[in-house]
């Protein structure tokens, strides 16, 4: 495997982590103060998932668009709020 290709599935695995750790500090707080989430994605999933579970009341999943993450809640979208890591 050439070095660049190496590089481009660490980079990859990095950003993924970094992704996960940075929607865990919305998604853990919106749990503790028991605001619903109702999804809760690694990458988007425009118009479709790679993988999806619903667990309660919040949908678990993998998405197709490795550019960044959203938990959805319902606060956020009283508010018209989204985040999202680039």
């Amino acid at each position: 495997m050439s070095p660049i290709a190496i590089q481009a599935i660490q980079f990859f695995i990095s950003l993924s982590f970094l992704i996960v750790l940075h929607e865990l500090g919305h998604f853990i707080p919106a749990k503790l103060f028991k605001t619903r989430v109702e999804k809760f994605y690694l990458f988007f999933d425009v118009k479709y998932a790679l993988f999806k579970k619903k667990i309660g009341e919040t949908e678990y999943g993998i998405g197709w668009l490795p550019l960044g993450s959203r938990p959805d809640s319902s606060e956020d979208k009283l508010r018209g709020v989204a985040c999202s890591f680039i």
